[in-house]
């Protein structure tokens, strides 16, 4: 089986990476995965709820994948690997403190970091059987956060793509401060107030630019606005970008797309959403923010506005 193809959408959460993962996902060969490092948290488990519908623990595909990514074969033996192993790994190796060792890692640093090799190969294990049990040979990981093993080129047998999202930060600090739910019976999403979203938004966007240069031709940049405006010539260029130069985008006309249900494993509750979906600027926050807010978030995220196109 060849290497499947892993795009990894990195950046600020609430950048409507949820959409475009789900966009991707209706091209056929394609599997939307949502925000699957999130799956070993302690705070999600089996039953927390597939974009299927069924519980995580209940889905015919995601009982299969995790089952077999959770058994490694090795020349002394096969290697069980637990929930609880997957959640110390993470642990032990993400978060901001742990960045930089990260990035000396990924620049090919000779580190002794046992956490990391084991996550690194238990991931290389699920993104490889998630594609095996499916046929998909392209899989969107939309798990968002930069400085994981993935879209730092660190995952054995795999081959890494990195998306970096961008979305003007009033939008998305006005979108930190609505009331949502992980899915319609989970509990409900965290909030940020403006200006940790603000400051949150210049760290991630920094770190994912670093990221994102590491791979090269392997990575692109996108606004996220670029995408509602003109979501059929963006869809084009990502699937050209990942090798799916013939492939039949799912819309109708050019501003509805057609969304089939999917197993995504965490995300935005908009994941749920099947059927017709036209694509269309959400604006709310110009007139939702405060004018207090919107000059707070304005003069915080000032350095980096220019520069995505939002001065």
């Amino acid at each position: 089986m060849k290497e499947p193809k892993v795009v990894f959408i990195i950046g600020k959460g609430r950048s409507g990476s949820t959409l475009i993962d789900n966009a991707l996902g209706g091209i056929d060969g394609v599997l939307s995965l949502g925000e699957a490092w999130v799956w070993g948290s302690r705070r999600h488990t089996e039953d927390h709820e597939c974009g299927c519908g069924r519980k995580v623990g209940e889905c015919p595909l995601w009982s299969e994948v995790l089952q077999a990514a959770g058994r490694s074969e090795t020349s002394t033996g096969t290697v069980v690997r637990s929930r609880d192993d997957v959640f110390r790994w993470q642990q032990e190796t993400t978060g901001w403190k742990r960045v930089p060792r990260l990035l000396r890692a990924a620049g090919r640093e000779r580190i002794d970091w046992e956490a990391l090799d084991e996550l690194a190969e238990f991931a290389g294990d699920f993104y490889r059987a998630a594609a095996r049990v499916t046929g998909a040979g392209v899989l969107v990981d939309s798990s968002k956060w930069p400085a994981n093993p993935g879209p730092l080129g660190l995952i054995p047998g795999i081959r890494p793509y990195v998306v970096h999202l961008v979305r003007d930060p009033k939008a998305v600090a006005f979108s930190w401060q609505r009331s949502k739910r992980w899915s319609p019976s989970g509990e409900p999403m965290p909030k940020q107030r403006p200006l940790f979203s603000s400051l949150s938004w210049i760290a991630r966007n920094l770190l994912a630019e670093r990221v994102r240069s590491r791979l090269g031709a392997s990575g692109v940049t996108l606004r996220y606005e670029d995408f509602v405006s003109n979501p059929d010539t963006v869809l084009r260029k990502l699937a050209d970008f990942v090798g799916l130069k013939e492939a039949r985008l799912p819309l109708r006309g050019e501003r509805t797309l057609l969304l089939g249900p999917n197993h995504t494993l965490m995300g935005n509750p908009s994941r749920f959403t099947t059927g017709p979906v036209e694509i269309r600027p959400d604006d709310e926050w110009r007139d939702g923010l405060s004018r207090r807010d919107h000059v707070l978030i304005t003069a915080a995220t000032r350095p980096l506005l220019g520069r995505y196109g939002y001065a």
